[in-house]
């Protein structure tokens, strides 16, 4: 049999533990397995709780998790399986320290991807080179400034009269809504099908509001929005070179919905990025050129029409207006409120040409 004291903290350890997995201890009470709020005075909060559970669970387990901090954490994946990239840090045996990309799908044997550990300075690189293929020379930012200007003045009519058909249909919508109800109230439909027409109409409403949200920008803020969104694509490799750490995070953030790392046939590493909106639709190589089109043509007489690039339209043609000046004038990066101020990359840092970014 222990002795007293080791008796006596034995009973206090269990009492210890059972406070910090008992839910009751946070106000919850468990009858016949499901939990119910209780009437009692909770000891310690949710978000206390869930995370004592969290790391608890780690120990039981033998897991003493490391956090790595980097600023691609959140932006590279494979280019093999899709999966994050993290970080690991391997000591040589002269005891030397080399930070690597590792495969989290490989790691953890999720997946059979066979990408090898990457070092991180050479994932560095590879990012940077990406930004040197998206820049904007100054020239090209003025001609896509300004095609895309003349561009939105063309779609302004076609979009007061969208915005018109739009608002009819919502209207059109909460009637059929109204109608519902009150069919519903005098016993004509059943409650399963008035819910899954309310769930169609609302979400045709909901759609509606996303596009009317798109359509009814204030004009002057979506060419704010767009003359600082190709600001900040102007010489932007020269931007992110220069940038301290945390600013190339939000930097990738800003341009990228993410970054696929994969070495070739020789082990050499390349990085394809995806960029994000709004500069998807303005650093598209077909939009330059209708840009650059257009700034040679600008002599012509207003009445002559003028000759489309080879083999392509103009963008302010119907037949390509989609891909061009309608994806960019929907583009989430250019509706009110997705746009930042200098704040969204802070601190400011002098030097850095950064007015605004896209959210």
């Amino acid at each position: 049999m222990g002795s007293p004291s080791r008796t006596v903290a034995s009973r206090r350890a269990c009492t210890s533990t059972a406070t910090l997995t008992n839910p009751y201890y946070r106000g919850i009470v468990t009858w016949k397995g499901a939990e119910h709020p209780g009437n009692h005075e909770p000891l310690v909060d949710d978000g206390t709780w869930f995370k004592v559970q969290s790391v608890m669970a780690s120990r039981r387990h033998g897991e003493y998790n490391r956090v790595h901090k980097h600023f691609l954490k959140s932006t590279v994946v494979c280019g093999r399986c899709g999966s994050r990239l993290i970080v690991q840090m391997t000591t040589s045996r002269s005891g030397d320290l080399y930070p690597y990309f590792v495969c989290v799908g490989r790691r953890s044997k999720r997946t059979d991807c066979d990408l090898k550990a990457v070092l991180i300075h050479e994932v560095e690189k590879q990012v940077e080179r990406l930004y040197r293929n998206i820049r904007l020379t100054h020239d090209e930012r003025v001609q896509l400034e300004q095609y895309l200007r003349e561009e939105i003045a063309l779609a302004s009519t076609e979009q007061r009269e969208r915005v018109t058909q739009l608002k009819a249909t919502a209207d059109d919508l909460k009637n059929q809504q109204r109608k519902l109800l009150q069919l519903h109230y005098q016993n004509a439909i059943p409650a399963d099908l008035l819910k899954e027409e309310q769930d169609r109409l609302g979400a045709e409403l909901a759609r509606i509001k996303r596009e009317l949200e798109g359509a009814t920008a204030d004009h002057d803020t979506l060419l704010t929005n767009l003359s600082d969104a190709l600001t900040l694509a102007e010489d932007c490799d020269q931007l992110y070179k220069s940038a301290p750490e945390h600013i190339k995070r939000q930097l990738n953030q800003v341009f990228y919905e993410v970054v696929r790392i994969n070495p070739d046939e020789h082990g050499q590493l390349h990085a394809q990025g995806e960029l994000a909106e709004p500069f998807n639709q303005l650093l598209n190589p077909a939009l330059r050129l209708h840009a650059a089109h257009a700034a040679s043509q600008r002599t012509i007489p207003a009445n002559a029409k003028r000759p489309a690039p080879k083999g392509e339209p103009l963008a302010h043609e119907p037949e390509n207006r989609e891909p061009t000046l309608a994806g960019i004038f929907h583009a989430s990066g250019f509706t009110p409120g997705s746009m930042v101020g200098p704040a969204g990359i802070e601190p400011a840092t002098s030097g850095l040409k950064v007015r605004c970014s896209a959210s």
